[in-house]
C-alpha cells in the first residue's frame, strides 16, 4: 500500500465544466486513490491530535464496524450499537449521546476515505469546483474539489463536515495526512493498511465476547483462536509482561519459567499465557504474561527489586503461524511472509517481531520430537503497542 512514500506530484489533471458529472465522480476517486480503489472502506489509520501522547488507532470496517482505539480505552461500533471496554473492566454498552458520537466518527471516517464516491446513486455538478453527490445510502453531500489537480478538499453532508487539509502525494495516489471533523477538530492522519479483512473478534470486547459481528458473519467461540497461514491483521489484547534475558536453552528457560512463576505466585500473581520471545536493543528476552491471581484474592501487583515489567496495551498486529518446524525455521518462514506483507503493502512494523512457541514451558524441557515440529506464533505489531 504506497501510502507512506511522499512524492511531490505537478498533476495538471484539470476537470472541465462539461464532463458527465458520474464520470468525474470516478475520476476524482482515481486520481485520490489509485489502485486501492474500493479497498479504503476496509483500512487501518492512526489519528493523533496536537498534544495527545499517543494516536488513536481506528479499524474501519464500512458500512457496520469502527473500532477506536484510544488512550483511554477502546470504542466498539457494530450498526447502531456502542461499547466501551476499559482497561481490566468488562464492556459497557454506550448511552445513545455516546452512541451518536461513534456513529458521526463512522460517517465523517466514510468522508475521509470518500466512500460517497463509491457506486453512488447519483452525480449533480453545482458549480466549477462543486458537486452533489448522492451516496449508496441514500444520503447526499456536497463534495468541494480542486479541479486542476482533482483533490478533494472537502465533504458536507447530514452528518456534518469533514474537511481534507494536507495530503501525502505518491504519482498514482493522493491521501489525507490532516483533517478537520466537526464536533472532533483537527486530526493528523497516517494510513496503515488498506484493503483489510478483518478477523471478527477486532470488533468484539476479548474480555466478554460481545457479539459483534455481522449477521451473516462466521461466530468464533470465546477462547478460539484463527491461526492464518498468511498474515492476518487480529486484535491483540492489553498484557501484563515479566521481561527477562533469554538464557538461550530450552532447559534453562524451563527452569527460568519455573522459578519465576513461583516469585510470581509468592507476589499473587499467576501466568496468563505463553512466553513471548522477541529482541530489543540487542538483546534476546523472554517476556512472561501474567496477571493477577483471582483464587487468591487479585492482591494488586507490586514488582520487587530489579523485575522489569512491561505493560502492552491493546493494538493491532499483523498475525501468521507459519508451517512447523524447528522454532529457527518455523521464525524464518514466518518472517519472511511478514517481510513480503509489508513491502508489498509499504508498510514499516511499530515494534519488535514476536514469536510465541507453542510449548508448556512450565511443565519441564520439551522433548526433541516436540522441537521438530513447532507450532509458532508470530506478531508484528501495527501502531503503538505500549
Amino acid at each position: 500500500m504506497a501510502l507512506l512514500l511522499a512524492a511531490t506530484v505537478g498533476c495538471q489533471e484539470h476537470a472541465g465544466g462539461g464532463e458527465d458529472p458520474a464520470a468525474l465522480a470516478r475520476r476524482l476517486l482515481h486520481r485520490n486513490h489509485g489502485g486501492m480503489v474500493g479497498q479504503m472502506g476496509q483500512c487501518l489509520m492512526e489519528l493523533r491530535r496536537a498534544g495527545d501522547p499517543r494516536p488513536t488507532t481506528v479499524a474501519l470496517d464500512l458500512p457496520r464496524r469502527l473500532r477506536l482505539d484510544t488512550p483511554d480505552g477502546m470504542l466498539l461500533l457494530d450498526g447502531e450499537r456502542g461499547w466501551r471496554c476499559a482497561q481490566d473492566r468488562p464492556a459497557e454498552e454506550l448511552d445513545a449521546a455516546a452512541t451518536a458520537d461513534l456513529r458521526l466518527w463512522r460517517a465523517l471516517l466514510a468522508a475521509l476515505v470518500l466512500e460517497p464516491l463509491r457506486e453512488p446513486q447519483r452525480v449533480q455538478r453545482q458549480g466549477p469546483t462543486v458537486l452533489a453527490v448522492t451516496a449508496s445510502g441514500g444520503e447526499t453531500w456536497r463534495l468541494e474539489f480542486d479541479p486542476t489537480t482533482l483533490t478533494v478538499r472537502s465533504w458536507i453532508g447530514p452528518p456534518g463536515e469533514t474537511r481534507l487539509l494536507e495530503f501525502l502525494e505518491t504519482p498514482s495516489t493522493r491521501f489525507p495526512s490532516r483533517a478537520r471533523f466537526d464536533r472532533f477538530g483537527e486530526r493528523e492522519v497516517r494510513f496503515l493498511l488498506s484493503g483489510v479483512v478483518f478477523e471478527d473478534l477486532v470488533f468484539q470486547d476479548p474480555a466478554t465476547a460481545i457479539a459483534t459481528t455481522r449477521p451473516s458473519g462466521p461466530r468464533l467461540a470465546r477462547g478460539g483462536e484463527r491461526r492464518p497461514a498468511r498474515p492476518e491483521v487480529q486484535s491483540v489484547p492489553a498484557r501484563l509482561w515479566l521481561v527477562l534475558d533469554d538464557p538461550g536453552t530450552w532447559r534453562e528457560r524451563s527452569e527460568l519459567l519455573l522459578r519465576e512463576g513461583e516469585a510470581l505466585a509468592a507476589l499473587g500473581q499467576v501466568s496468563s499465557g505463553l512466553p513471548v520471545f522477541f529482541r530489543e536493543a540487542g538483546r534476546e528476552l523472554l517476556a512472561i504474561p501474567f496477571e493477577p491471581d483471582a483464587e487468591r484474592g487479585a492482591r494488586p501487583f507490586v514488582p520487587r527489586a530489579g523485575m522489569r515489567v512491561v505493560r502492552t496495551r491493546r493494538h493491532m498486529a499483523l498475525v501468521v503461524f507459519p508451517e512447523r518446524g524447528t522454532f529457527a525455521t518455523a521464525v524464518a518462514s514466518g518472517r519472511s511472509l511478514l517481510d513480503a506483507h509489508l513491502a508489498e503493502k509499504n508498510l514499516r512494523a511499530a515494534g519488535p517481531l514476536r514469536a510465541i512457541p507453542y510449548l508448556a514451558l512450565d511443565e519441564g524441557p520439551p522433548t526433541p520430537a516436540q522441537l521438530e515440529r513447532l507450532q509458532v506464533k508470530l506478531e508484528l505489531p501495527l501502531g503503538e503497542w505500549r
